[in-house]
């Protein structure tokens, strides 16, 4: 379901509310004429329309949860990845390993110099609490046809380009 249509269907019962309660004002009291209602009514789908662009943000679905959240961001290897070690990710270290580098996608680790302490990484995917990286300055390309071809089990994460 798009954003708009979820949007529209959570103004529905308001826009349905003010409009009984504005026959009823009309019809029952007759505290405004019907065409004063009408433009009350009106301009209250006027003024759902023109927030809509100020809450989009709040109606947009986003399925990246728990370590989903740090695909693609960088970070720095703070315990050498031999296979695996440590990266620091937003201030937070985590158990990481390098995404395999090779096009054949036979799962042999990035150049081991890739690894070493201090340097820059990227993270591609999350395997459970396990970050699979390459390095920083890797073509983006070709670091998602390594992860489409890899047989790296993931939790179906998708590859993103954020550079934070």
């Amino acid at each position: 379901m798009n954003t708009l249509l979820r949007y529209w269907l959570f103004q529905l019962p308001a826009i349905v509310i003010l409009g009984l309660v504005l026959m009823l004002i009309v019809h029952y009291p007759q505290w405004i004429s019907l065409p004063m209602a009408l433009i009350l009514w009106l301009g209250w789908i006027l003024k759902d329309a023109l927030l809509y662009p100020l809450v989009r943000p709040a109606y947009v679905m986003e399925s990246r949860h728990g370590t989903d959240q740090l695909i693609g961001l960088h970070g720095e290897v703070t315990r050498a990845l031999q296979p695996e070690g440590y990266i620091r990710v937003r201030g937070e270290l985590w158990r990481a390993r390098l995404f395999p580098s090779d096009n054949s996608g036979s799962g042999k680790p990035s150049d081991a110099s890739d690894a070493r302490r201090g340097a820059r990484v990227r993270v591609m995917k999350a395997d459970g609490m396990l970050l699979l990286v390459v390095p920083a300055d890797a073509p983006i390309s070709a670091a998602r046809s390594n992860a489409s071809e890899s047989g790296t089990p993931t939790s179906g994460t998708t590859i993103i380009s954020n550079d934070n």
